[in-house]
């Protein structure tokens, strides 16, 4: 049984140098925090998982999948202490009850965070692209595409407290342009206490 969460660009880090050449495989009990490939090849990132149909249950049927992912990432400390992170991603989710749902995602974003710009305040700058090859739907909604530019300021003011403010915007595009096609915008504030 091999259970594994996607890996994110933030529990990853690639730091030039670390486990140069190092692949390991593993295989995950269900409540283990690894994944089972990990291909450390500094200053690059590879990793793949999949998940099984066994853990990937829903109350609907249709909903069970399969899931691959494959991603890469880097993270590359820029000359004027800025820390540019890159992100690539696909993700194919079989819905082998419902093949008319079934897709497959390529992601790419890129994540500029700037630490003390003015006052103790951090900036994080962002873009991604992303692509949904929606399989059988390709004849209505084609291959959709995601751009999604963000920008979030967070400051700490406390030991453990710390505040965000950000702003998301969305833009899907999509061949069905009355269900899929839109844009969304999204501010938000945050107040985070680690501890």
């Amino acid at each position: 049984l091999i259970l594994t969460v996607v890996p994110s660009l933030h529990n990853l880090p690639a730091t030039p140098g670390s486990e140069v050449g190092r692949f390991v495989k593993s295989i995950c009990a269900p409540d283990a925090d690894k994944l089972p490939w990990n291909a450390a090849l500094a200053p690059v990132n590879i990793n793949a998982c999949v998940l099984p149909d066994a853990i990937v249950k829903s109350f609907d049927p249709a909903l069970h999948n399969r899931t691959t992912s494959i991603s890469f990432e880097q993270i590359k400390p820029l000359s004027f202490g800025s820390l540019l992170l890159i992100l690539g991603q696909y993700d194919y989710i079989d819905r082998y009850n419902d093949p008319n749902s079934t897709t497959a995602n390529y992601l790419l974003r890129f994540d500029l965070l700037t630490p003390n710009i003015w006052n103790k305040f951090t900036l994080n700058t962002s873009l991604s692209t992303s692509f949904l090859d929606t399989k059988e739907q390709k004849d209505s909604r084609g291959i959709e595409k995601t751009i999604t530019p963000s920008i979030e300021l967070r400051r700490k003011v406390g030991k453990y407290v710390s505040t965000n403010l950000g702003f998301d915007h969305t833009w899907n595009i999509s061949k069905n342009k009355e269900q899929f096609d839109y844009r969304k915008h999204v501010i938000r504030f945050e107040l985070s206490v680690n501890y």
